[in-house]
């Protein structure tokens, strides 16, 4: 959550469309972990999916991903 206690939501411009992914803040131990989610009522059904298994399918998806944790990465 941000400061305004809303839910973080980035988006990462994809060729013709714009994703957004919902950011997690996930404590392990001592380290905060940050996860990004596709899967939210913004995405369209195809798009939602391409955070439900990293490196999976064919080559668009896999750049796709590359581009959203690269670019979405930076921006969350």
């Amino acid at each position: 959550m941000n400061a305004e206690g809303k839910e973080i939501i980035v988006g990462v411009d994809l060729p013709g469309k714009t994703v957004y992914l919902k950011v997690w803040e996930v404590q392990v131990g001592r380290i905060k972990l940050y996860l990004m989610d596709a899967d939210i009522t913004l995405n369209k059904t195809n798009d939602r999916q391409l955070t439900a298994q990293l490196y999976g399918g064919d080559r668009d998806t896999r750049i796709s991903q590359e581009i959203i944790l690269g670019i979405g990465g930076v921006k969350a």
